[in-house]
């Protein structure tokens, strides 16, 4: 694309263009409210205790533990045919 078919482009987009400037003291009124925003105290609130989370956690702990161990002593019984038939404990 030559030099002159841009200028023609443009030529005929002007009337497209946003050439319209703010109302006066805009930029004023823009860093008066940009400044107040700097201003503004955030508050920051300190994380409510949790101290029962750590005791929890540690009786989850303790339940599985006691479980895991009631369910392998469960399996320790011996399952041969012997053991369910006296008929078979003969034989």
């Amino acid at each position: 694309m030559n030099e002159n078919n841009l200028n023609t482009i443009f030529k005929n987009l002007r009337s497209d263009f946003d050439t319209e400037e703010p109302n006066g003291g805009h930029e004023n009124r823009f860093l008066t409210k940009l400044n107040n925003q700097n201003r503004k105290v955030i508050t920051l609130t300190q994380p409510k205790s949790n101290f029962w989370k750590p005791f929890l956690s540690i009786a989850a702990s303790i339940v599985l533990i006691v479980s895991i161990f009631i369910g392998i002593n469960e399996n320790n019984e011996p399952h041969d045919l012997a053991s369910i038939s006296p008929e078979m404990a003969e034989t």
